[in-house]
């Protein structure tokens, strides 16, 4: 077991070890993660599966998130992701089979009541199998997990639930106190957009019951003119009283309000404020608004005097020791001029946006800071290497004779060099470029990308013959510009590695029965090893050598254009039986 505070191994989780910064892609998680938040209404099992999701591609291993249920006293599945479907179903099924009981997982329970992240470098089998049940050890056991990250997910002081991340292919390096921190950040914003969700849905749920309890009494004074004053009277008592009990044991701030601008009534919530109950309800409410929040306010009083309810309004409130709380209000009018409206404190969720917001400004800056470099490097290093293929070429002209058949190999090599370093310079440039662009979606046809993209290849090579099969129909969502290099690249991958096939095929279709917008490019070339699949969409990543030409950055294009479009991209080879690529486009 890894302690908090262990710097990390050389080859950090949650990146491929080929990336270029494990720091950027965390960044990159972060930022996605940060635009799901602020998407996130009421549908948190979205939420959290698009995160999981996100999270599971950069760590190349499972990402489950469980909530804690409304007891207290179990764990449920809401979001599974792996990279392997047949994985993910798995994974799935063992977490969905039974309730998962909080006191028969010591590791969740820890995490759940210390709020520590549980990093687990090198996991022990006969300890696991003490401190879980025996379905989850069979899980572990099956799957090989040899390293567990586990953190909790807490809003306003309480754990709600757990991101699990488990660790299984081979050659992966364990996670370790840094990763455990990184997860820890994610899972609280997350935790953060859950419990908002959850308000709201609570607020809309507060707002309904209102709306019933309105109609019980406006039923039973229908019933008080049909039947005996005294039993309606005894039937709305009651309808009040459980009105009140409401009102009095809400942890919410509730409260009953005119548009005149004075609160009617308040419930014990509001204590949290400092200010005595007489005291509030002496005074214009508008008094306790911070200045800034004072129009904006005003401006929806007046809507709710017009009839329009309040979903969701932020302002600050003074409380009486001078400090101001955001709270969030859901308020509903009736047409007799009196407006009930809850609210919540939303105070620590609002710093956390702030944070989230300077992160996301900051990292705006990074990459246009990164931008600028790479397009100064690339024309600093481009002088120097035509200057050597010049001196080269030069050299070869005027002492060719002279230096011999050695002597020339050697300077073929230094111009194939120079040459080499060019293209990698190239295609790093136009992998920064793709991360960068801005998306524009259309209907793209596919199967006519597919087409240009094997006619230059046949003109390229005029002499190679390659039984290439494209599907008709083929169409998708999604910028024509980069799914246009996305099938560029990975047909040109199937043209290079059939090359030394007598029988060459290649073929482009949409996956039978998949899910929609999901296609794959398969040949029966070369290759590869599948201990060695994670690495495929790593930059410089070449698992054949320098048998065939390239400069290891095709696929981590491809990888990245996908990921632009919220899709993923897996493989599948066999040594000397070929390999198919699988890409789904996200409407």
């Amino acid at each position: 077991m890894v302690a908090r505070g262990e710097p990390a191994p050389p080859n950090a989780p949650l990146a491929d070890a080929g990336a270029l910064s494990a720091e950027r892609q965390r960044i990159f998680v972060l930022s996605q993660a940060i635009q799901a938040f602020g998407e996130a209404r009421q549908d948190y099992e979205r939420l959290l599966d698009v995160v999981a999701s996100s999270l599971a591609d950069v760590v190349r291993d499972a990402c489950v998130f469980l909530l804690v249920s409304e007891d207290a006293t179990k764990l449920e599945p809401v979001a599974v992701h792996d990279e392997d479907p047949d994985v993910e179903r798995r994974i799935a099924a063992v977490f969905a089979a039974e309730p998962l009981l909080i006191h028969d997982h010591p590791i969740s329970q820890r995490v759940l009541e210390t709020g520590e992240p549980f990093v687990v470098s090198h996991l022990d089998l006969e300890r696991m199998r003490k401190e879980t049940t025996p379905e989850y050890f069979r899980l572990i056991s099956d799957l090989g997990i040899h390293s567990l990250l586990v953190v909790s997910l807490r809003a306003s002081g309480r754990a709600i639930g757990t991101l699990n991340l488990l660790r299984f292919r081979p050659g992966r390096a364990p996670f370790d106190a840094h990763d455990g921190e990184f997860a820890q950040v994610l899972a609280n914003h997350a935790a953060l957009a859950v419990s908002n969700a959850l308000l709201l849905r609570r607020a809309e749920a507060e707002v309904e019951e209102r709306k019933m309890v309105a109609e019980a009494l406006q039923k039973s004074e229908e019933l008080a003119r049909k039947v005996e004053l005294t039993r309606a009277k005894d039937a709305l008592a009651k309808e009040r009283d459980v009105i009140d009990r409401f009102f009095t044991l809400s942890l919410d701030l509730l409260c009953v309000a005119g548009v005149d601008g004075y609160f009617k009534r308040l419930n014990p919530a509001f204590d949290t404020l400092g200010w005595s109950r007489e005291e509030l309800l002496a005074r214009p409410f508008i008094d306790f608004v911070h200045p800034e929040d004072v129009p904006s306010t005003l401006a929806e009083v007046e809507k709710l005097a017009q009839g329009i309810p309040t979903i969701r309004f932020l302002n600050r409130y003074r409380k009486k020791d001078g400090t101001y709380r955001w709270l969030a209000w859901t308020s509903a009018p009736d047409p007799t001029g009196t407006l009930f409206a809850v609210a919540r404190d939303v105070t620590d969720a609002k710093l956390a946006e702030e944070a989230l917001a300077r992160a996301k400004q900051e990292a705006e800056v990074a990459n246009r800071d990164l931008e600028a470099f790479a397009s100064s490097v690339a024309h600093d290093l481009r002088s120097p290497l035509r200057a050597i293929d010049g001196f080269a070429q030069a050299l070869a002209d005027e002492c060719g004779d002279r230096v011999g058949p050695a002597g020339r190999r050697y300077i073929g090599e230094v111009q194939g060099g120079a040459r080499h370093m060019g293209q990698l310079i190239d295609d790093l440039l136009r992998l920064s470029r793709v991360t960068r662009a801005e998306i524009t979606r259309s209907r793209v046809d596919l199967s006519a990308l597919a087409h240009a993209a094997v006619s230059t290849l046949r003109r390229r090579e005029p002499d190679r013959v390659v039984d290439v099969t494209i599907a008709d129909g083929l169409v998708a969502d999604g910028d024509a510009r980069l799914v246009a290099i996305l099938l560029d690249n990975l047909i040109a991958n199937a043209w290079k590695f059939t090359s030394k096939c007598a029988d060459a095929r290649v073929e482009v279709a949409a996956m039978a029965g998949g899910p929609p917008s999901t296609f794959y490019v398969r040949d029966n070339g070369v290759g590869f090893d599948m201990r060695y699949a994670a690495k495929l969409f790593g930059v410089f990543q070449r698992l054949h050598g320098h048998e065939f030409e390239g400069t290891g950055i095709g696929l981590a294009t491809v990888e990245r254009v996908v990921r632009r479009h919220g899709g993923r991209v897996w493989a599948k080879g066999v040594v000397g039986g070929g390999a198919t690529f699988w890409f789904r486009l996200e409407p």
